[in-house]
């Protein structure tokens, strides 16, 4: 049996019945020449998959388009893993900079005005509580 995939689905083709079967990955076409001499070409294929009967075997030929896609994911998924680790970063550096700030407003409070420290304060609460809470990934 070949299973020739494409675009617009499966094709299954008796694996006796057909002399020669070709499969160019970067025009993303798959033909073959039947018993009978006539040449069938099919546009658009993802990949071509040869299973026999007399012999235990399996052949998968994936096309150029499945192998772009895969590595396209795995591009997305490191690009994504360093993204998180960026965010765990600045999650940290934001919620040190919140505690500095209130910490400063705890030990100076005597010597700065209740208007000032209030202005410091509750930025400060404020960061801490969507850092800790998670409210940047929401965005």
């Amino acid at each position: 049996m070949i299973i020739i995939k494409s675009k617009n689905g499966d094709h299954f083709i008796n694996d006796k019945s057909v002399v020669e079967v070709s499969h160019d990955k970067e025009k993303a076409t798959a033909g073959y020449y039947g018993a009978n001499g006539i040449f069938n070409n099919i546009k658009d294929v993802e990949g071509v998959t040869f299973i026999s009967d007399a012999q235990p075997a399996c052949i998968s030929d994936e096309g150029s388009e499945v192998a772009r896609l895969l590595k396209s994911c795995n591009d997305k998924a490191e690009y994504i893993e360093r993204l998180i680790k960026q965010l765990k970063a600045v999650k940290d550096d934001l919620l040190h900079f919140a505690f500095d700030m209130e910490q400063i407003v705890c030990h100076y409070h005597d010597q700065i005005p209740s208007d000032i420290c209030k202005q410091i304060q509750t930025p400060a609460l404020d960061l801490k509580s969507k850092v800790l809470n998670d409210k940047y990934r929401d965005l």
